[in-house]
């Protein structure tokens, strides 16, 4: 399983776009706007999720927010633009009124072909807030197992069963 962060994931399909490569720019000179009640700024991590040509939907980087007289400009991750990249992928969503704080799957069927075939994000888990998580000593070089602390809840787990 791969586990992808973005700052927020879209409600609804973003303004008129056109995507060459893995490029979405704007088809007209607006400002990008704010998803999910999250400002975006350039650099952002977003779950694109709601396009109606679902080949466009992924995780992107805000490139350029554009301005009266530019468009703006998405280009999807680098760590979540190929097809071996996007297997068992999971999103977590950082930021959000609606979408904060919550986990999407792809749950496109294998083969995919990024940019050709539709990617459908499904959500995975409701909003959830983490404790105050320390972690506790564990052996990691030659060690076989150890234990993750949580508030006063131990978890423990074996190393053998976790893969690389």
């Amino acid at each position: 399983m791969y586990i992808i962060n973005v700052k927020a994931a879209t409600t609804a399909a973003l303004a008129a776009n056109t995507r060459t490569a893995n490029t979405l720019r704007g088809d007209s000179a607006v400002v990008f706007a704010a998803i999910d009640g999250v400002g975006i700024v350039a650099g952002d991590r977003i779950l694109i999720k709601n396009e109606a040509t679902s080949a466009n939907n992924g995780i992107y980087i805000l490139r350029d927010t554009g301005n009266s007289t530019e468009n703006f400009i998405l280009v999807r991750a680098n760590d979540a633009d190929t097809s071996d990249k996007l297997q068992n992928a999971k999103v977590f969503v950082n930021q959000g009124t609606t979408n904060g704080d919550t986990s999407w799957s792809l749950t496109t069927n294998f083969p995919i072909t990024i940019n050709s075939t539709g990617l459908t994000y499904a959500q995975t888990s409701d909003a959830v807030t983490m404790p105050n998580i320390t972690a506790n000593p564990m052996i990691v070089g030659g060690g076989t197992h150890g234990t993750v602390g949580a508030n006063s809840t131990v978890i423990g787990f074996d190393a053998t069963a976790v893969g690389a």
